[in-house]
Order: C-alpha cells, then structure tokens, then sequence
C-alpha cells in the first residue's frame, strides 16, 4: 500500500530523527520536499482516536529553513487534537 510507502515520523527515512518523543511520532507517514526558498511536507497521520488524516503544507519564503518547527508543530496538532477535544466531552449518562 503507498502509505506504507512513506517514511515514519521518529522512525526512518527523511522523518527519523523528527518527533521521536512527540506523539506524532510513529503516527504519522510524512514525504518531506525541499527547493530552494520552499520546504513542503505531505502525508497521513492517525489521530488519538483512530481516524487518519491527510496532511499537507508547503511553506514558500525566503526564511523556508526554518519550517521544520512549524510542520512538526502542524503534525502534533493533528495527532493529538482529537484527544484533547474527547477530553472535555461530558460523561455519558
């Protein structure tokens, strides 16, 4: 399957050394890119309540270096965000 494909944040290819203590990390099957200016990331991420989610962003700026932050940051949020969200539901009665 092509998600297979994929590396593995905090696992192997180009993600390897990339969220490896983060909860995304080994969640989420990411294809990084880089030109001159961009850095782009794309890929799937399950989330803290099982669903999977496609991901991606392409950052277009002469500061472009300094995305990386910014992509993982984008990457935590999708994997844990519905975590949080189950958190603050009411118990059922």
């Amino acid at each position: 399957m092509f998600v297979e494909s994929l590396p593995i944040a905090g696992v192997d290819g180009t993600m390897r050394n990339r969220l490896t203590n983060a909860s995304a990390g080994g969640n989420a099957h990411i294809k990084t890119g880089t030109l001159r200016n961009v850095r782009a990331i794309v890929g799937y991420v399950a989330s803290a309540d099982g669903n999977s989610y496609v991901v991606v962003s392409i950052i277009n700026d002469p500061h472009s270096e300094a995305a990386r932050a910014a992509h993982d940051a984008l990457l935590e949020w999708v994997c844990i965000r519905d975590r949080r969200k189950a958190s603050r539901k009411s118990p059922r009665r």
